[in-house]
């Protein structure tokens, strides 16, 4: 299954490119300001798949997705402004 069926990201203007991602079992529950980060900021990042609750030897461990590597950037840079702002002073 290919996550990221357009040929190139509505945010970076830049092709997708295919690789393959860990799929992530489980009730996970992304946070509203990281849905909304997503939506406006790196729809395309990919990072994983969520593969929902019921887990199985058979369930796949990896899916392949065509990402945008400047999604990826983006999503890297937001979770490290959400933890420096949520990190103790020193």
């Amino acid at each position: 299954m290919l996550r990221g069926l357009f040929g190139s990201c509505s945010v970076h203007k830049v092709p997708l490119v295919e690789e393959e991602v860990p799929v992530r079992y489980g009730l996970i529950r992304l946070p509203p300001a990281y849905q909304e980060a997503k939506r406006r900021r790196f729809p395309n990042a990919f990072s994983f798949v969520l593969g929902g609750c019921l887990v199985s030897p058979t369930n796949p461990r990896m899916l392949k997705v065509r990402c945008c590597s400047l999604c990826r950037e983006a999503e890297r840079a937001w979770q490290k402004d959400l933890l420096d702002a949520t990190s103790l002073p020193e």
